[in-house]
Parts: C-alpha cells; sequence; structure tokens
C-alpha cells in the first residue's frame, strides 16, 4: 500500500491531495514538471530548426498568432532558398542553418518588424519584450527566447530544452560571441507594425521557484530538477 501512495504522488506532482479513512482523494492536479517545461512554446522538431521554433514561440505565444507552426515557418523560408519542400528535398551539409536574416524575412512577411541588433548583457537585461538571442553551446550554434533574467538567472523558453533558467555567469559564456565587442552579443527582436496586435503579457512571467536549471560544465548543459 505505502508503495502504490508513493507512485500516486509521483504522477501527480504538485497536485492538491486530501487524505480521507478511504484512502488518497486527489481534487485537482496542476501541470506536471513535463507540462510546465513545454508550456507557451514550440519545440523544434528538427536538427536545423531552432531558429524556426524560436520564432514561432514568439508569434504563436506572445503574440497569439495561433496559425503558426515551426513547419509553416520552415517550409516558406526554405521555399524562398529554392528548395523544393514538396518533394521532401533533404537539406546538404552547410545549408542547414537558418539564419536571422531568415527568420527577419519571414516575420516582416507576416507584417512585423524584424530588428536585429548587436547588444551588451545590461541592454539585454533591460528589454520587456521576448527576443531571439544567439548562444553557442559545445561550439555549436543555437537560438533561443529570451524571457527575462532576475539577480541570479536568466529564464529561457527554449526550443531544444524548454522553459528553464541558466546561472547569469553560465549565460554569459553561452551569449558573448564577440568577446573582444563592445556588444558582444546577437539577438532579433520581433515587434509589432499594427496597434492592434494581440500581445499575451502573461509569456513574459518567469517563475523563479519553477525548480528547473541549467548548469554549463565544460561546454555542456546539464539539467538538474530540484523540488
Amino acid at each position: 500500500m505505502k508503495k502504490f501512495i508513493f507512485l500516486v504522488f509521483l504522477g501527480v506532482l504538485n497536485a492538491q491531495v486530501y487524505i480521507n479513512q478511504n484512502g488518497i482523494l486527489i481534487e485537482r492536479s496542476v501541470k506536471s514538471w513535463i507540462e510546465f517545461r513545454n508550456a507557451n512554446l514550440v519545440r523544434q522538431k528538427y536538427d536545423y530548426s531552432c531558429g524556426s521554433a524560436s520564432l514561432a514561440s514568439i508569434l504563436k505565444y506572445y503574440y497569439e498568432d495561433s496559425s503558426i507552426t515551426e513547419r509553416i515557418i520552415i517550409d516558406e523560408i526554405l521555399k524562398s532558398k529554392g528548395y523544393d519542400v514538396n518533394q521532401n528535398e533533404v537539406l546538404k551539409e552547410g545549408d542547414n542553418i537558418i539564419s536571422f536574416l531568415d527568420l527577419s524575412k519571414y516575420a516582416i512577411g507576416k507584417g512585423f518588424k524584424a530588428i536585429g541588433l548587436a547588444v551588451d548583457f545590461d541592454t539585454l537585461s533591460k528589454l520587456k519584450i521576448p527576443v531571439i538571442v544567439f548562444v553557442s553551446i559545445r561550439s555549436i550554434d543555437h537560438f533561443t527566447v529570451y524571457k527575462g533574467m532576475d539577480e541570479e538567472y536568466v529564464y529561457l523558453a527554449d526550443p531544444s530544452f524548454g522553459n528553464i533558467k541558466i546561472k547569469i555567469d553560465q549565460f554569459k559564456e553561452m551569449f558573448f560571441q564577440r568577446k573582444d565587442s563592445k556588444y558582444p552579443g546577437k539577438i532579433l527582436a520581433i515587434l509589432p507594425q499594427k496597434q492592434d496586435t494581440p500581445i499575451n503579457k502573461d509569456f513574459m512571467k518567469i517563475k523563479k521557484d519553477s525548480g528547473f536549471t541549467y548548469r554549463l560544465i565544460n561546454q555542456d548543459l546539464i539539467h538538474h530538477r530540484f523540488r
């Protein structure tokens, strides 16, 4: 019986649980840690699609365009590069990177402004909107969505790892790709052209007690979950 109760609690992490004479009564189950990790973001399905998934996360969950998918963005960008997506043409080695320029052109085509900027960390910390940031993990280029930071962590909606937080010093190692520059980091901001563009401000809320943190060891991201 004790073993059964233990398994129930694992399955309903963070649920409201009441115990009565007949056993365990679960009144309401809140999001599991897996659901929270993947909430309000688009996970990438392909090795080359972190940029497309990052843009999809902002357009779908911040600007509330429910029609946007990672696949739609990928197909349109690949068509613009001359690929026949209807024939499932395989990307050639070296051609599998979707750039800030590609993402900018797509966003502009959807009626948004797209502004690529070189910034320092102080500028990044003052932003009040989500932006796509360029980072390097194990010498591999990667795009992710910056949501905010506090005195200890940077919070990301990452297409590979989900909703995560990273120690500031460790994030800087990933973000500062031009260490000899006054503005060592690169971001892409997507801004609305129309005043009536819906905005989901809840997208920018960060959960400081989320329990999901990544730390950088020898340029590897190691996932830790704390209760």
